[in-house]
């Protein structure tokens, strides 16, 4: 409980510091496209035979703008993890030593509406649909677990972009994802190499899961 009130409070004291600064030469840009090498990690085990929490992968993602204010948005993940492990028969007989792969795919598709806080500071609303599926297989067998996914939902979220000083865009975000029926969160920072050459870093937090990226953007 500490834990998540921290967060929770770490996260508002960002939105109120990126609301409030007082240095703007740069607006926030709604059109880029963007690739990320992801990695996550599931705080319960994805499988029972081997340790495959924590896979890796990358990520590519779009965000466009309509007129003035609106905005529309796509992403698509792939992760894997897989482990070599040793399996034994009940007669303690060696059966073999088959790879076990998890892959982790994320697709995700959104809408959203930006408001001018005040100049370089953008309030934001996104309605999305995000699609997950979590496959476990072995190079001799597929497995069939409790830990899988496969299931889609939607996703609604609230946040604020800000560009400070020239080089330096915040960004933070909450919401809920009802592919796990939990609320989510999301802070990142992003640094303006130039005009239109962007790399940031990120992390994510939704229920169990936590995700990091490290990201390259064009901005357009």
């Amino acid at each position: 409980m500490r834990m998540k009130t921290a967060k929770v409070l770490f996260t508002t004291s960002l939105l109120l510091a990126c609301v409030s600064a007082p240095v703007v030469a740069q607006v926030p840009d709604w059109n880029y496209l963007q690739v990320s090498y992801i990695e996550s990690e599931f705080d319960e085990p994805v499988s029972r035979y081997a340790d495959v929490s924590e896979p890796d992968g990358f990520e590519v993602a779009g965000s466009f703008a309509i007129g003035e204010n609106l905005f529309v948005d796509v992403s698509y993940s792939k992760q894997e993890a897989e482990e070599a492990k040793r399996f034994w028969s009940n007669s303690d007989v060696f059966l073999g030593l088959p790879d076990i792969k998890a892959e982790f795919e994320r697709i995700g598709a959104g809408v959203g509406y930006r408001w001018q806080l005040v100049e370089g500071t953008d309030l934001y609303g996104r309605l999305g649909y995000e699609d997950w599926s979590l496959d476990l297989s072995s190079s001799t067998y597929r497995l069939y677990e409790t830990g899988e996914i496969d299931d889609n939902g939607v996703t609604v979220v609230v946040g604020v972009r800000s560009v400070l000083w020239r080089f330096l865009e915040l960004r933070g975000q909450v919401g809920y994802n009802d592919v796990v029926e939990e609320p989510s969160a999301e802070l990142a920072a992003h640094f303006i190499i130039a005009d239109r050459f962007v790399l940031g870093v990120s992390y994510e937090k939704i229920d169990d899961l936590e995700i990091r990226r490290a990201t390259a953007r064009y901005q357009f």
